[in-house]
């Protein structure tokens, strides 16, 4: 497809992306899809590049291509292929070669849920400042700057940073005629500014998710948030899980091109919280991170290979402070970065931080908490013992691996109410570019309740819906392409260029997908309840976290069987609790002594060696009875 066959001296051919006109070179025979990444492109490729999912595709334009693959066929519509779209993931580069992209995965308008439960709690934060007032020196008091720095402090300085105080000393003293205000991080000083400063102290947290991120910026002597900045994880071009990321960082070159690119992403967010609230970055002292165990070594550049195969061993799990400039953060030239401390290899500093928000280690009463995103976390006991563990619960509801899943983007839906007709809402209220989370499980709620669906996930044709007493105007929705689908905005109302006029559905192996899910966290909610003897009418809450966690209905994570029915009313749907808990690490010594103590009581509980956890996950794939045909 196509003549084009130029090459450069090295052998590459560049790439250029319309409608933005980015480009990229890369080695003849690469994919579409790796020249996108590197001209940092987000095509959204749920599918980790695998043909499956179809959410990579471009127009070909001009240049030279190999030809349609059939995976592609089972995938484009045939005048698709015929006006020249392609899967960026199945299409290999021959020569310089010009496309055009439909929808980008826009970092500023993604919507997260950035707030969460905080416990009362009293500010005593790690991080503090003192104004000092140094006497200059004379004949009879000659003592050097540095002497009279630390005479006024009563401390060495800090010896990470000693270098760049005697540096910066006799400038700094005697433009201020020796006025200075000294940084404390745990009563140690680890930096002096010229002047009275102390009243500008600030600090970040930092949830660092497998899918998204979100940066909150603080004021540290009154706890105060003064602006927060969210995004799509920018690693998610290189892979949607945590598996498909750790695969990456093996390949050459891997590692280092995830931790740029979020280091560079959570400098991106720092200068929009910033600008925000019109905070300066050399008064942003300390960075917080709440990030799975996967993400905080991708972070800081720690091989996570071992993660990924038995026995599944972290390099740490330690709480670590390091240096903010040695990372690449662009805060404060003395700042730290804390990483909050992690259970085990798939149970993060997020899940302590969660932990520490909704104070699970003060529990008097069994309770439970269970965050929902690519990966299951869950943790469940009291003041008495804490057990946790995870489950591959997949990204289909962070909107990846479903035909028309998305992110949480402007005209994302994120509410389905099914009647005689559908009633959709979207993010923004802007036309519907596909399915969220929050719209995925609306979504299949509303087709079990109203009999679409059986209970044994299978999708109710045209014919049979009808049978049991469906409403025609559904019964027109269902629609048969080599598989069923349901269809929530029909092909010719779909005005968005992001599909091209394509419809809006979910699929009987969407449906597959959400049920994989479920089974996933609820036999892992019985395993754990079973480990502790406890039976659901001793638990006294279930808190539910996640990044869409307050966008969920209780009535529809029920129906759905996502969290058993006993324990319905006792439900709490927690919020951002992953930003919370790093806010009270960053702003309490005892709350960020108490993560660390939390990470070293629980148990880590490894679902996989339970007795017969097969049987139960298998038996937790169908759906509760919701529909009075079964």
């Amino acid at each position: 497809m196509g003549q084009n066959q130029s090459l450069d001296s090295n052998g590459m051919v560049k790439v250029v992306f319309y409608p933005e006109g980015r480009m990229s070179k890369v080695p003849k025979g690469s994919m579409l899809l790796a020249a996108a990444q590197a001209a940092d492109v987000n095509l959204e490729a749920s599918c980790n590049g695998n043909s499956t999912c179809g959410k990579c595709k471009i127009q070909w334009i001009d240049g030279a291509v190999t030809e349609v693959t059939p995976e592609e066929r089972k995938i484009l519509h045939p005048a698709e292929i015929e006006s020249g779209y392609r899967l960026a993931c199945a299409t290999q580069i021959l020569g310089d070669v010009t496309v055009r992209i439909g929808r980008e995965i826009k970092q500023t308008t993604l919507q997260i849920e950035a707030d969460g439960l905080k416990p009362d709690f009293v500010i005593d934060a790690p991080l503090q400042k003192r104004y000092l007032e140094l006497t200059p020196p004379t004949l009879d008091d000659p003592a050097t700057d540095l002497e009279r720095v630390v005479r006024a402090i009563g401390q060495p300085l800090a010896k990470g940073n000693l270098l760049m105080a005697l540096r910066n000393l006799p400038e700094l003293l005697r433009a201020v005629d020796f006025k200075v205000t000294a940084v404390f991080e745990e009563d140690q000083c680890i930096g002096i500014e010229a002047g009275d400063t102390h009243n500008e102290c600030y600090g970040i947290a930092l949830d660092i998710g497998t899918t998204t991120v979100v940066l909150t910026l603080i004021e540290i002597h009154s706890g105060v948030e003064l602006a927060t900045a969210a995004a799509a994880n920018a690693q998610g071009k290189y892979g949607q899980d945590v598996i498909s990321r750790i695969q990456f960082s093996t390949q050459a070159g891997g590692l280092k091109q995830l931790r740029e690119a979020i280091v560079q992403q959570i400098n991106e967010l720092i200068t929009i919280v910033c600008r925000k609230s019109g905070v300066k970055r050399e008064y942003l002292y300390e960075l917080v991170v709440a990030g799975n165990t996967t993400m905080t070594h991708l972070l800081l550049g720690v091989s996570p290979e071992n993660l990924a195969h038995s026995p599944y061993v972290a390099v740490f799990r330690e709480g670590i402070s390091l240096g903010a400039a040695e990372m690449g953060i662009q805060i404060s030239p003395f700042g730290l970065v804390y990483i909050i401390p992690s259970v085990a290899s798939y149970v993060g500093g997020d899940i302590v931080a969660g932990m520490l928000a909704i104070g699970l280690q003060h529990s008097a009463s069994p309770a439970l908490l269970v965050d929902i995103g690519t990966n299951g976390e869950l943790v469940f006991g009291s003041r008495d013992d804490l057990v946790a563990c995870s489950c591959a619960a997949g990204p289909a509801l962070e909107g990846m691996n479903i035909s028309c899943g998305t992110i949480a983007v402007a005209g994302a839906i994120e509410k389905v109410d099914i009647g005689p007709d559908v009633v959709l809402q979207t993010i923004d209220n802007q036309p519907g570019v596909g399915i969220c989370g929050s719209g995925i499980i609306d979504t299949v709620a509303e087709l079990l309740r109203k009999g679409i669906s059986e209970r044994s996930g299978r999708m109710r044709s045209r014919k049979d819906f009808l049978a049991i007493g469906g409403e025609d105007s559904l019964a027109e929705r269902i629609k048969d392409h080599g598989e069923l689908r349901f269809e929530l905005i029909a092909a010719e109302s779909t005005t968005t260029p992001a599909r091209e006029n394509r419809a809006i559905f979910i699929s009987q192996k969407d449906l597959r997908q959400v049920q994989l899910a479920k089974a996933a966290i609820a036999s892992a909610i019985e395993v754990l309840m079973k480990e502790k003897g406890i039976n659901a009418s001793k638990v006294a809450q279930v808190y539910v976290a996640g990044a869409f966690g307050k966008h969920l209905r209780k009535e529809n994570l029920l129906r759905t069987g996502f969290i058993p029915a006993e324990l319905g009313e006792r439900i709490v749907f927690a919020g951002n609790t992953a930003k919370t808990g790093a806010i009270l690490c960053l702003l309490s010594k005892e709350m960020r002594l108490e993560a660390e103590q939390i990470a070293k009581k629980t148990r880590y509980f490894e679902l996989s060696v339970y007795p017969g956890y097969d049987q139960l996950f298998f038996k937790a794939i169908a759906f509760p009875s919701s529909h009075p045909s079964e």
